[in-house]
């Protein structure tokens, strides 16, 4: 196996990382929970950027790191009806159950 064959699978192996759990613990999203559709598309802005990131995790990583480590500025907060979503930190929300 090649220099660059190395390269490309720790690509893809980082790639995986990225959309099982990275992303999803940094919202506060369980990593042994299944994400359905209907969570990807209540949540389409969050879902649309952690795929663009995972794809483009090495440039993400350095950023990151570059920044001093922030905190993630997606949070998962409940709604009253139960269901869970995903938004920017800041972001008004009307219906959340506060604790």
């Amino acid at each position: 196996m090649g220099f660059w064959a190395i390269v490309d699978l720790g690509y893809v192996a980082g790639v995986l990382i990225c959309l099982t759990t990275v992303f999803r613990v940094r919202a506060g999203i369980s990593v042994w929970g299944r994400l359905n559709l209907e969570f990807a598309f209540n949540n389409l802005p969050w879902f649309l950027a952690t795929i663009a990131k995972s794809f483009l995790w090495p440039v993400v990583l350095l950023y990151w790191l570059a920044q001093g480590r922030p905190p993630s500025p997606w949070k998962v907060v409940r709604e009253k009806s139960g269901v869970l979503i995903v938004r920017r930190v800041g972001e008004k929300l009307d219906n959340i159950v506060r604790p």
